[in-house]
């Protein structure tokens, strides 16, 4: 079993689609830190700690996982009176089950559920916390030129866009060559170039999306005192990754990119938008080190 430990700045798991893909590569433990610095007046900074395993089966393969993520936020040149202290910190803690079932002639069956609990935890926890991410489709895989193919779509529920919806999942990946593999599709597209066995290069655009709720009470002018508003962010990652390995266990990643959110607000407890924080988007560069022990 391979066991991978990341240190790097890079745009949060796209749910637990992204995580069943690493997981079913070996991933066992992950560590990140992101810096947005400048959203309009708003700065963003995010730690993600996951775990996660897989076991192949004869059928098929088993990934399960636990995650936490934290949001951190700077809000600049608000309204005086805007209480936005009660939405700087975001905790969100989630598990993570996929299951992959083969069914012959390339077909598999894909299922992924991820329960879990997203929030300020302002005033403890409360059924207002929880949400739910799953995943329900289809894939092929086959051979083919110089390497193989894969089409998968399915249908997802989650926050990948926002606050929590329906949306199709569509993707199809093929292996040029040794050196050059893509994959295009919906949340997920990227292309990837191996020069050699130590490095690699990767451009990617990713969906992302953040919802959580705010258990704490907020004052809005014309409104009055409200409790469980909600917060979305959500929004387009644009990337280039590099990675090197400098020996068999460590290899370093370096990534730069373009965050652009397409909303960021809050919401009441029945997604009627009550402040719009009004960003734009925002370059940013990432470094890490990954860790592999066999």
């Amino acid at each position: 079993m391979k066991c991978k430990i990341y240190l790097l700045l890079m745009v949060p798991f796209t749910y637990n689609i992204s995580w069943a893909q690493g997981a079913a590569l070996g991933e066992i433990a992950k560590l990140e830190y992101r810096l947005v610095p400048s959203l309009g007046d708003t700065e963003m900074s995010t730690y993600t700690f996951n775990l996660g395993g897989g076991i192949k089966m004869k059928s098929g393969f088993l990934g399960i996982g636990l995650g936490y993520t934290n949001h951190n936020f700077s809000f600049f040149d608000l309204p005086g009176n805007f209480e936005s202290q009660e939405y700087e910190e975001i905790h969100v803690l989630r598990a993570r089950l996929f299951y992959r079932h083969k069914m012959g002639k390339g077909w598999s069956a894909n299922f992924s559920v991820a329960p879990g609990l997203s929030s300020n935890f302002a005033e403890g926890i409360s059924g207002d916390d929880f949400q739910i991410n799953a995943l329900t489709g289809l894939s092929k895989r086959w051979e083919g030129g110089k390497g193989p193919a894969t089409f998968s779509f399915g249908l997802a529920f989650g926050t990948a866009f926002g606050k929590p919806q329906f949306f199709p999942t569509l993707s199809f990946g093929k292996k040029l060559s040794e050196r050059w593999s893509y994959v295009l599709g919906i949340p997920v597209s990227g292309l990837t170039y191996r020069p050699d066995e130590r490095h690699s290069l990767r451009a990617r655009a990713t969906f992302f999306g953040t919802y959580a709720n705010i258990s704490s009470t907020v004052s809005f002018n014309d409104i009055g005192d409200l409790r469980h508003t909600k917060l979305q962010v959500n929004g387009l990652d644009f990337g280039v990754e590099h990675n090197f390995r400098i020996q068999p266990n460590f290899t370093t990643v370096i990534r730069v990119g373009y965050w652009s959110t397409n909303q960021f607000r809050i919401l009441d407890g029945e997604n009627t938008e009550l402040f719009n924080f009004e960003t734009t988007g925002a370059a940013y560069i990432s470094m890490g080190l990954t860790f592999n022990l066999n």
